[in-house]
């Protein structure tokens, strides 16, 4: 007998262990989740940050432009360590920020900018990410909905129920709907699309016509206003053409006028530090955008988030992709060799892509498809030559 009562108290342990390693686990994922960001989400939840302090914005004032690009530099590589799961050292940085609401900062007296100082001693990257946009006094509505997405999966599975009581739940939300008489705002038994449906007849229809009426006066004033930045925004890109003989300079990033300006001044000072760098770039395309590269066209493309030696840094390794551009017609005729002579096409206004990814993406695909070949076969139905077909890799 007191064998038996031994054996069910070691069996009520090892159950309570179970569970607490359970919950252990679950904490654990749960607090590892909440604290990673990727490095995507970290570029997007700082833009606005990127926005307000980018060197580019002060090129007027020489003295604030050298410490927020220094600041940036030291930024960018405590980011970097946290990403990489190290722990940078404590830094402490020193930004000065525009007002968000001037797009322009020729009439801003020196002086009137505001100085912000960041401590950084944080071990995960959310915290850090949080610190900087606070400090700045800048909305982190997007760090918080990133946390809140990644709280709904730990917490879900961490509280999970059991499969019968689930089964219990359902059986007694479907036996008593009259105890939750109101769903989401509707009473159950009527249908919300009715009530969208009448919402949206009863609001009055504006056609094109109508629209465009309403608000051409204020869009012609607005063109009117920023008339002469982009005069000179234009001017500034016509000299970068014409002195290092470029093929086109291109602006393919969302932000204003204001912002191209500001990065074809930042380029414009480049040059003529490094005029020797520049040769290369005799006869090529530049572009600013989202990425700093090589697109597989040879054209040369600059992040306008990106500060000026970054841009070096990339103009001094050009010669190493242009080794990648030579490679990209034999790569694509192995690809259409293993797939009976496919026409290896690219999709017209796609967005830039990287020659050293594309590369590897053909690579990787021709691979995928000789196993395939050689393993299964391509399907009798096929006809012996793909020629007349097109295939986009992206």
């Amino acid at each position: 007998m007191n064998y038996e009562v031994e054996l069910m108290q070691v069996q009520l342990i090892v159950r309570i262990a179970i569970r607490v390693r359970r919950t252990y686990s679950s904490f654990h994922t749960y607090k590892t989740k909440i604290t990673s960001l990727t490095t995507q989400e970290v570029s997007t939840a700082l833009r606005p940050f990127y926005f307000t302090v980018h060197p580019d914005l002060f090129w007027q004032y020489p003295a604030e432009k050298e410490v927020n690009e220094n600041s940036l530099k030291q930024l960018n590589q405590y980011f970097e360590g946290l990403l990489q799961s190290c722990q940078p050292k404590q830094i402490n940085l020193t930004f000065y920020l525009r007002d968000p609401k001037s797009q322009l900062l020729d009439d801003t007296p020196r002086g009137k900018f505001k100085t912000v100082k960041i401590h950084l001693y944080h071990k995960d990257v959310h915290s850090a990410v949080h610190s900087v946009l606070s400090s700045c006094c800048i909305s982190t509505k997007y760090l918080d909905n990133l946390t809140h997405s990644q709280l709904q999966g730990p917490l879900q599975s961490a509280s999970q129920p059991s499969s019968a009581a689930e089964e219990e739940f359902s059986f007694s939300f479907q036996k008593n709907p009259k105890q939750n008489e109101y769903w989401w705002g509707w009473k159950f038994g009527e249908d919300p699309s009715e009530e969208v449906e009448e919402k949206l007849h009863s609001e009055p229809e504006i056609g094109l016509r109508g629209w465009l009426r309403d608000n051409i006066d204020k869009a012609r004033s607005k063109l009117e206003k920023y008339r002469p930045l982009r005069e000179e925004t234009e001017r500034l890109r016509n000299d970068l053409k014409e002195r290092l003989t470029l093929e086109d300079i291109i602006w393919d990033c969302g932000w204003g006028s204001s912002h191209f300006r500001g990065c074809l001044l930042s380029f414009q000072g480049l040059a003529a530090q490094h005029p020797k760098e520049m040769e290369i770039l005799k006869g090529r395309t530049l572009v600013f955008g989202y990425h700093t590269g090589v697109s597989f066209d040879g054209h040369i493309i600059l992040s306008s988030e990106d500060v000026r030696h970054n841009w070096l840094d990339l103009i001094n390794v050009v010669w190493k992709y242009d080794c990648y551009l030579e490679e990209v017609p034999a790569t694509e005729r192995a690809l259409s060799e293993v797939l009976r002579g496919i026409r290896i096409d690219h999709r017209k206004f796609q967005p830039a892509v990287m020659v050293e990814k594309y590369i590897q993406q053909l690579r990787k695909l021709t691979s995928a498809l000789y196993r395939y070949r050689w393993q299964k076969g391509f399907p009798d139905q096929w006809p012996r030559r793909l020629t007349h077909f097109k295939l986009v890799v992206e």
